[in-house]
């Protein structure tokens, strides 16, 4: 707040002029007059000035840092997929090698295979029955699967009648495993009793397999299983009439014939080779004929019906008298 001197002038009581100062306070110009007056050009410019840099700011704020923000957020995207997802390796393909079909071929009437007529030589055959391999038995009943099939057997049981004796066993003796001890394989008709009247023998042979004649008179017959094995009955002339034993060297012209087995079945004078699949029979009282059986797998590679030769051969009879 300033002072001012005042000079006045007052008249006394007695008409004398009198010359008065008084000092007279004035108040201060306001601060706010001194900063800006808003009415001032410079106050208006200041503030269009103000008003345009808020906008500039404004405008960046809004458009160039979400731009920034997006930009930032793309870039964080690709360093994840780039890391996160691994790279794909291509796949290899397996080489695939086509196989050749299978083909079964069903039995005919007829079989084709050549099969000797005199036996051959023993000294090149060494296999012995322990050798050779069997199909299938899962019973372990001395019955093959397939035999098992074909008797009606069970091939988890070795005793599928429950009558106390072995599957294969029964088989093999020509009786039945699923009709008690006493009933036979004739007797409910899993066999049949083939008859050569030609030359006066009997034979029994599995119901389902396929009983054929490969010549006409009779000499060369054969039982056919399903799977193309076969037991035949081949008659030969033994013009010497010598036992069955020397007939073999003869043929054979081995003279160490240890490697046969001597046998005798139903009266039958009997040799049979190591591995147990040709047998010949001679009857003592016409030794004019050999009777060969011979079990035949062709060209696999395991017995399936080995049980079922053993009970035919079992079952081999001739009749007395000449044909």
């Amino acid at each position: 707040m300033a002072s001012e001197v005042d000079t006045k002038q007052s008249t006394s009581s007695n008409g004398v002029q009198n010359d008065i100062q008084l000092n007279v306070h004035t108040m201060p110009e306001p601060i706010v007059k001194k900063i800006f007056n808003p009415f001032t050009p410079k106050f208006w410019l200041l503030s269009i000035g103000c008003i345009i840099l808020i906008s500039i700011v404004g405008y960046v704020g809004i458009f160039l840092i979400p731009s920034l923000g997006n930009d930032k957020k793309a870039d964080k995207d690709i360093v994840v997929a780039t890391t996160t997802i691994p790279s794909e390796e291509p796949i290899q393909q397996p080489t695939i090698t086509p196989q050749q079909p299978v083909v079964i071929m069903a039995p005919t009437s007829t079989v084709a295979q050549p099969v000797l007529t005199t036996p051959t030589s023993t000294s090149a055959t060494t296999t012995s029955i322990s050798e050779l391999v069997f199909g299938p038995d899962e019973d372990k009943d001395k019955l093959t699967d397939l035999e098992e099939g074909l008797y009606g057997g069970d091939v988890t049981k070795i005793d599928t009648d429950g009558d106390t004796y072995l599957d294969g066993l029964e088989i093999e003796n020509l009786y039945s495993i699923t009709s008690g001890a006493s009933a036979t394989l004739l007797d409910i008709n899993m066999v049949k009793d083939y008859n050569n009247n030609s030359y006066r023998y009997s034979i029994y042979y599995p119901s389902k397999w396929t009983q054929t004649i490969i010549d006409n008179n009779d000499k060369d017959v054969r039982f056919v299983a399903a799977n193309g094995d076969f037991v035949q009955v081949l008659v030969q002339d033994n013009e010497q009439k010598v036992s069955v034993i020397d007939w073999y060297k003869e043929q054979t012209k081995e003279s160490d014939t240890s490697q046969l087995k001597q046998m005798e079945v139903n009266g039958l004078a009997g040799i049979t080779t190591d591995d147990g699949l040709i047998t010949y029979l001679s009857a003592p009282s016409d030794l004019s004929k050999i009777y060969g059986l011979i079990y035949n797998i062709g060209d696999k590679s395991e017995l399936s019906f080995y049980t079922t030769y053993k009970m035919m051969l079992k079952s081999f009879k001739i009749n007395h008298g000449q044909p």
